[in-house]
């Protein structure tokens, strides 16, 4: 590992790089990975900085054989098992199952690879004393490679040679990139109080791409590559895409430490859900009071220390484990992974239903609650009171069997949770904390369809 690091008035930057290589658990196996980090800040002018990072990773391993295989192959031997053969030569054991993994392993021949890459860049704009802008952003790539292809082999102590050579190649690609920009507000004013406000923008791309293949019937052990097979045996790719827009904002408001109040919003919009309902709303409001802040405050009695009510309501969006395209129909050209064929002809068939009016999955949460100290805050009690309605559940809704689908993912019915959480701190002696909680939750269906 190397390292490096410098600056001035004006910029300062860190640097490393670093090199690994081991062997692996197993023979033919080993590992190598080069790693790199830049993280850099430079001001360009008296009210702008910008910062940048990169790290980038290169990681190679030979371990196309998992261990628990290698280590099952041995322990499944008979102790009288040969290891070399009269001649001197590895005995290849009962088969490639339960053989000799001296021998097996060095028949299996393959290589994976791992690049990531990740960049990011921010920085801070300061427009006036009061308002700033953050731009950033964030990328991140990330490729597995690998292949793995089968030597002949003696299949048992007959002397028989399985010569099929399978063949296989993957490849995945996972690409992502998020912009965002956030203006920031910030006054203070005495008589009135303080205030922070936010206003932002992002977007959320990510893109998959899996590919594998296999293949069999290699004429050599030296041709160890798919366009060597001329047996086909599997292929598959999948591509998927998933995007979020988003504008947020917030506003707090602070009195004297004395009165509270929050207000947010977020405008949410995702590609997974239908073309009806890919935007939802979702705002949220709260408020505090410290009352041991008021004047009135100086004529309770001194064993009561503090008193803060609060309060919110805000609706959340949420997507669950919602797939990239469980809202369209999706088609396929593999049953149970048999190709699909029409009248002799290659065809595809309607593996999923579309449900275009999916929606986002909303709860309502109502919040309240109370925080009261005694003899200078040693003695706490804590109140809280909520109930939250969860609605447009994303549901799996069993069809009839002559629909020719068994489900279809919907926004059906709603649950309310609703309850109360009574908790007692104590600091005793100041080395010890006492702890008391008393819940109280209970669940309702409110809804079916």
């Amino acid at each position: 590992n190397l390292g490096f690091s410098g600056g001035g008035d004006t910029g300062v930057f860190d640097l490393s790089i670093g090199y690994l290589k081991g062997d692996g658990i197993t023979i033919y196996t080993g590992y190598d990975r080069f790693t790199s980090k830049l993280n850099a800040s430079l001001k360009l002018y008296d009210n702008f900085t910008v910062n940048g990072r990169v790290l980038f990773s290169k990681a190679t391993n030979k371990q196309v054989v998992a261990n628990s295989v290698v280590f099952n192959r041995y322990l499944g031997n008979s102790p009288t098992t040969k290891l070399y053969l009269e001649d001197g030569t590895l005995a290849p054991g009962q088969n490639n199952i339960n053989g000799n993994p001296l021998y097996q392993m060095g028949k299996v021949k393959g290589e994976n690879e791992n690049d990531k890459l990740q960049m990011g860049f921010d920085g801070n704009l300061k427009i006036t004393d009061d308002l700033s802008f953050t731009p950033s952003l964030l990328m991140y790539n990330e490729n597995d490679n690998g292949n793995t292809f089968q030597q002949a082999f003696l299949s048992g102590s007959n002397g028989l040679v399985d010569n099929t050579r399978p063949a296989t190649r993957f490849s995945n690609q996972l690409s992502q990139m998020q912009y965002e920009g956030v203006f920031s507000y910030v006054k203070s004013l005495e008589n009135i109080g303080d205030f922070d406000a936010k206003l932002g923008a992002s977007k959320f791309d990510k893109t998959v791409k899996t590919f594998n293949a296999s293949g069999k019937g290699s004429p050599s052990d030296l041709a160890q590559t798919l366009d060597s097979s001329p047996i086909p045996v599997s292929v598959f790719s999948n591509n998927t895409r998933l995007v979020l827009n988003s504008v947020f904002g917030r506003v707090n408001y602070d009195y004297k430490n004395r009165y509270f109040a929050t207000a947010s919003f977020r405008y949410d919009g995702s590609s997974s859900l239908g073309p009806e309902n890919k935007y939802g709303f979702f705002p949220g409001i709260s408020a505090g009071w410290n009352a041991h802040e008021e004047k009135f405050w100086t004529a309770m009695p001194k064993v009561v220390s503090s008193l803060k009510l609060r309060g919110s309501y805000g609706v959340n969006g949420n997507l669950g484990t919602l797939g990239d395209f469980q809202a369209g129909g999706l088609y396929s050209g593999t049953t149970n992974g048999i190709a699909n064929s029409y009248n002799g002809q290659s065809a595809i068939v309607n593996s999923q239903i579309a449900n275009p009016s999916l929606t986002w999955e909303e709860s309502e949460t109502l919040n309240g609650g109370f925080d009261l100290g005694f003899n200078d805050n040693k003695i706490r009690i804590i109140g809280d009171f909520y109930n939250k309605l969860t609605s447009n559940l994303l549901t799996n809704l069993t069809l009839p069997s002559n629909s020719g689908f068994s489900t279809v993912l919907t926004n059906l019915g709603g649950l309310r949770s609703k309850g109360y959480e009574l908790e007692l701190n104590a600091n005793i002696y100041n080395r010890n904390d006492l702890k008391i909680n008393l819940d109280r939750v209970s669940h309702m269906i409110t809804s079916m369809w």
